[in-house]
């Protein structure tokens, strides 16, 4: 048991799975870090569950797991249009993933959204990258880094106590990819 602060990984992944599904795509690639992220784990059983539970069988979910980098992204991506097969859309299970991703499909001459919908995952995007209205899930992460600093200051100052969970809210950000 340890201190946690962060947002209800499963939740966020069933909102965008849902914000997906509700444009119509039934043809949907999932790429996620490692099943020893717990973080990355909680999202990929989300969307696969998600999508089943909306009537697309596990077999029209095409699930990568990849490294969480740009790189991961780009050789993700590589490996879905390897067999010829493109998704309408692809979702992402961290923003640095869905870069490599947005890379690889532009090398294709893949048009995004036009041609694939991309979603990213952690919200680190809009102030790095303003020029990538990236959809994805924004954490709240000032409110978790001071959460994460209080906790680790009562550990130190030896009043922690029990293992505390700190869960905050998400939120959609809707882009344009």
């Amino acid at each position: 048991e340890a201190d946690f602060v962060g947002i209800d990984d499963k939740a966020a992944a069933t909102s965008i799975m849902e914000h997906v599904l509700s444009h119509g795509y039934t043809k949907i690639a999932t790429i996620t870090g490692p099943r020893n992220s717990s973080a990355s784990a909680a999202r990929e059983d989300a969307f696969a569950a998600t999508a089943f539970l909306n009537g697309i069988p596990p077999t029209s979910n095409r699930r990568v797991r990849t490294y969480l980098s740009e790189e991961g992204g780009l050789r993700a991506v590589q490996e879905l249009l390897a067999d010829g097969q493109v998704p309408q859309a692809i979702i992402c299970g961290s923003d640095a993933i869905a870069l490599g991703v947005l890379s690889g499909l532009r090398a294709h001459g893949l048009r995004v959204p036009e041609d694939v919908a991309v979603t990213g995952f952690d919200g680190l995007l809009p102030g790095i990258a303003p020029l990538i209205d990236l959809t994805t899930i924004s954490q709240p992460r000032r409110r978790m880094a001071v959460s994460a600093v209080d906790l680790l200051i009562r550990r130190l100052n030896g009043v922690g106590g029990n293992s505390q969970q700190v869960v905050l809210g998400h939120s959609l950000r809707i882009g344009t990819t």
